[in-house]
């Protein structure tokens, strides 16, 4: 791993010195009075450091060209990999939670159900309740009605009594005799010393 790094350096270092002979160089390497043959020689050169470049890179830059290829491919690999695997249980726990909601769900109206259910028996027991005690209530009422007949009833003797009493009161003395009074007397006397 190191000794690949180290060509990876020196590879590039000697790629970037080539290139700046060839590019920058060209007309300070040639001679101000030199004859017809100097350009070409400069082109053949160049064309040969070219070719030389190449063959270097090819020759030794292949290998760990290809080597850091093949790593960042792996790590790619890795990456999408371990991208699938969190999708994978992204869905899973999606799943779940769909799962859990569909049961939340199920309970949720299990329960309104037995709500409901308990609403009407409760609501059964309410009317039952005030039903008797509806019953109850009329036969206290009518118990209370009974008792009011009752006495003014009595209350209707009493008064009916006591106005016959004041009517033969006020009628009687008018009729009854001096005999009528000594036969009543009689009587009164007769049970007065029987006793």
């Amino acid at each position: 791993m190191k000794w690949s790094k180290m060509i990876k350096a020196s590879l590039v270092l000697n790629v970037a010195l080539c290139l700046s002979l060839l590019f920058f160089a060209t007309e300070t390497l040639a001679a101000d009075n030199s004859g017809s043959w100097r350009p070409t020689y400069d082109l053949i050169m160049r064309w040969l450091n070219f070719v030389v470049l190449v063959f270097l890179l090819v020759k030794f830059g292949k290998n760990p060209l290809m080597n850091m290829l093949r790593q960042r491919k792996e790590e790619l690999q890795k990456e999408i990999q371990m991208a699938e695997e969190q999708r994978k249980n992204a869905e899973a726990k999606a799943n779940e939670v769909r799962q859990q909601l569909d049961e939340s769900v199920a309970r949720l109206e299990e329960i309104k159900q037995r709500i409901v259910k308990r609403g009407e028996s409760r609501k059964k027991e309410i009317i039952q309740e005030a039903q008797a005690e509806s019953k109850i209530l009329l036969i206290e009422a009518k118990r209370r009605i009974d008792t009011q007949i009752l006495s003014t009833k009595k209350m209707f003797q009493a008064e009916m009594i006591d106005e016959a009493m004041k009517t033969v009161f006020e009628k009687l003395p008018q009729h009854i005799t001096q005999a009528d009074n000594q036969k009543f007397l009689d009587q009164y006397l007769t049970q007065v010393s029987s006793d």
